[in-house]
């Protein structure tokens, strides 16, 4: 067992041959030479005849030539060991051991006498004893650590060639060399120096035995063998599993497609076949038609969006990957193929992995009939590659380029890095359309902006609200292509610092997404630029009309004064009762008149934000009082107005102190009443309150009627310029009212009366703080 390891040295005929001779030689003494020399030792007589035939014949020669055949083998074994000196020791000491004590225990003790011959012979015995020993014990010892440096080097060379699987075999296979070589020198120093026994290999054959263990993992290059050992695996497999891109896959159709049919219905329905399983990436319809074939014979399929970078398959017994390189400019495809465990178990793993996260092959082909699109999105977080494939898809466009920049910052960071000179490129050399939108900024509207359309006119750059600031920029390439580049500091200045992470995505549905943001961005832009052109040109309109108002209204009183001061005069001459009616009619109207231009005074002043006030303190009661006993005097004078009752119901304190103008609180308080006059019908009669009353630190001016109430349809807008129904007023007292009251802190609202009967309207007024 110990000289089988060296075996191959020797060949094994050879090596059987060599190892058979000395075991015949001893039995041949037993079986063919004893019974003869028996015969003649049997009888009486004791001749030379016998001595030589029993005694020389017989025993002695034999004995040696026994001890040399069984020493043979070691010494022939020793002899081959040219490149391991201890080894080769060890051999000839066990042979000379196994020699030495063949002739010892068979010759000598036959023939000498005791003593001193048989004594002399058999102290020999403890010599080759002890050769024997030393010999085997150092050869068994050096042929275990022998074995297990092998076993040290197989796994050291598998573990280097899954690192360096990438490259070309030749390069492989030297630094395979290298680092395993490396490897096995410290190992066998380390084993060694625990023994004290030299190991076996040498460096020589460390390397020949590597090169055995390599060939086991080949490199296969040729199309054909290619082909013809994949067919091998699957013919030979229990189990088959895949991952390829389509390309692989329609060559496996068009060569061996037959053997998956046969593997699938002869091997597979009788239980004699776990199936074949297959990751694949399903991109168009072409790629699902072919898909089904394979579904069709019972191939299990699964979509996977990011493939690996190689291909392979795997079986119960080996393995095989595709490996791409380049060879003199060349891009070649070569096979790694190997049936070692490690392997097998590392690649049956990693397809495990992408089938569990893959989508059923059904499925995805559904939804490429259906037209359903799936996103392929793609982290670059690198900012520098994130910016480099952002240019780099830039470049590639043959039509349009829209882009939304995160900020103002962004885009001078872009011109510091020529990026702009790079879409001006494009547009001189492909006639693509390039659109940019940058967000508002004070600064670079007033000089970048200007600068950026005198340096490169052709593309059409637009502004949006600052308010629409993003902390990402948008690209879009021929509306197939988006890039979305995050902003992460957007105060630095360069661009490399202030970019994040940066997603990339061919998906049709996700870059018509945002070519939608995009586009209604761009529309908005146009609706800003026409509604601040129409914003201008209404300016200017409103402008020319409070012009034109204010000069009417100036104009408008101008006549009137002199118009009440004569018919007051004239009141007091006539005696005439027809003319003194006329005359109250003209006086009326020109009160009217005057009211009238008062109002667009103050509708004109309060738009222009002029209104002023004039404040005092005074006591509230008494405006109030002083005002509702005008109003009866003119009641009492009015046949028209006698119905109506006008009524005062100071709830509280009549002392309440106000702090406000007086001339103004008194035209809201007139307002408020003409207004529920008007609404009461004379002919009927009713009745016109005004209540005041104290509430926490405000106190509340209330005019209520019992007339129609107001309309549901007005109450939203009551207190707005020209709101009215009906034909007697401008529809501007309510609007004026609000206005004069809001600026002294209060709140005026209106509400029609709870039992149905005319209508309220109130307003506050903070009351003074005397503390």
């Amino acid at each position: 067992m110990l000289l089988y390891t060296y075996s191959k040295k020797l060949g094994k005929v050879k090596f059987w041959t060599i190892v058979s001779i000395p075991i015949a030689s001893f039995l041949s003494i037993f079986v063919f030479v004893t019974p003869y020399v028996m015969s003649y030792s049997s009888s009486d007589t004791d001749t030379i005849f016998k001595i030589i035939v029993v005694d020389a014949l017989g025993y002695t020669l034999p004995a040696a030539i026994s001890g040399i055949l069984f020493g043979l083998p070691f010494w022939v074994i020793a002899r081959t060991l040219s490149y391991s000196s201890a080894l080769k020791d060890y051999m000839i000491i066990a042979g000379c051991g196994f020699a030495l004590f063949e002739l010892v225990i068979i010759g000598s003790v036959m023939l000498a006498s005791y003593p001193p011959l048989g004594l002399a012979s058999v102290s020999f015995v403890g010599l080759s004893s002890y050769l024997i020993l030393m010999g085997i014990y150092s050869s068994a010892v050096s042929v275990s650590e022998d074995a297990e440096l092998r076993q040290a080097i197989r796994k050291s060379a598998v573990d280097e060639s899954k690192l360096l699987v990438g490259i070309g075999s030749a390069q492989m296979e030297q630094k395979i060399e290298k680092k395993v070589i490396e490897m096995a020198k410290d190992h066998s120093a380390s084993m060694t120096e625990q023994t004290g026994v030299q190991l076996s290999l040498t460096e020589h054959d460390m390397k020949q035995y590597l090169s055995t263990v390599l060939k086991e993992i080949k490199v296969l290059q040729n199309v054909d063998e290619i082909l013809k050992k994949g067919k091998d695996i699957l013919e030979s497999s229990i189990m088959f599993l895949a991952c390829s891109k389509f390309g692989e896959m329609r060559l496996v159709y068009n060569n061996y497609f037959d053997t998956l049919v046969k593997v699938m219905t002869n091997k597979y329905r009788k239980g004699e076949h776990e199936g074949i399983r297959w990751v694949t990436s399903i991109i168009d319809k072409d790629n699902a038609d072919l898909a089904r074939d394979f579904l069709n014979i019972g191939v299990q399929i699964r979509h996977v969006k990011n493939m690996p970078p190689i291909d392979f398959a795997v079986s119960d017994k080996e393995m095989m990957a595709t490996i791409e390189r380049m060879e003199g400019g060349d891009i070649s495809q070569s096979l790694l193929v190997s049936n070692e465990l490690a392997y097998v178990n590392h690649f049956r793993s990693i397809f495990e992995e992408l089938w569990k996260n893959g989508i059923d092959a059904l499925d995805r082909i559904r939804d490429i009939e259906q037209g359903v699109d799936q996103a392929n999105i793609e982290i670059i977080s690198n900012p520098k590659e994130g910016i480099k494939r952002t240019w780099s898809i830039i470049k590639s466009a043959k039509e349009e380029v829209l882009i939304l920049f995160s900020s103002a910052s962004a885009v001078r960071r872009q011109i510091d890095m020529d990026g702009l000179q790079l879409l001006k490129e494009i547009l001189e050399k492909r006639s693509a359309k390039v659109r940019v939108l940058i967000p508002a900024d004070d600064d670079i509207m007033s000089t970048t902006i200007k600068e950026i359309k005198l340096t490169y006119p052709q593309i059409d750059i637009r502004n949006i609200d600052k308010s629409l600031q993003t902390r990402i920029t948008i690209v879009l390439v021929d509306k197939k292509e988006c890039v979305i580049v995050e902003s992460r500091e957007d105060a630095e200045d360069n661009s490399y610092h202030a970019a994040g992470l940066t997603t990339y995505s061919d998906s049709e549905s996700i870059v018509s997404s945002y070519i939608s943001i995009f586009e209604s961005f761009w529309k908005q832009t146009e609706l800003y630029e026409q509604l601040e052109e129409s914003n201008k040109q209404l300016k200017v309109h409103d402008k020319m009309q409070k012009e034109f108002i204010n000069i009417a209204a100036h104009e408008l009183r101008t006549p009137i004064q002199p118009i009440l001061g004569l018919s007051e005069v004239l009141q007091s001459k006539i005696k005439d009762s027809e003319q003194r009616v006329l005359l109250d009619i003209i006086s009326r109207n020109a009160k009217r008149l005057q009211r009238l231009s008062e109002d667009i005074l103050d509708v004109s002043r309060i738009e222009s934000q002029s209104l002023g006030l004039k404040k005092e303190k005074f006591i509230l009661n008494d405006l109030v009082l002083s005002i509702v006993e005008e109003y009866k005097k003119e009641f009492r004078d009015d046949n028209n107005k006698s119905k109506i009752k006008l009524l005062y119901n100071p709830i509280e304190d009549n002392n309440i102190i106000v702090y406000a103008d007086r001339f103004r609180i008194t035209q809201v308080i007139s307002n408020l009443i003409d207004n529920a006059i008007k609404f009461t019908k004379e002919e009927r009669g009713g009745t016109v309150s005004v209540i005041k009353k104290k509430n926490d630190r405000w106190v509340i001016v209330s005019v209520k009627d019992t007339g129609s109430g107001i309309d549901p349809e007005i109450m939203p807008r009551l207190f707005a310029k020209f709101t009215t129904k009906s034909f007697k007023g401008t529809g501007l007292g309510l609007f004026i009212s609000k206005k004069i009251i809001e600026a002294h802190g209060g709140k005026i609202w209106a509400e029609n009366n709870i039992d149905g009967k005319g209508a309220t309207v109130n307003f506050s007024l903070p009351l003074l703080d005397q503390s």
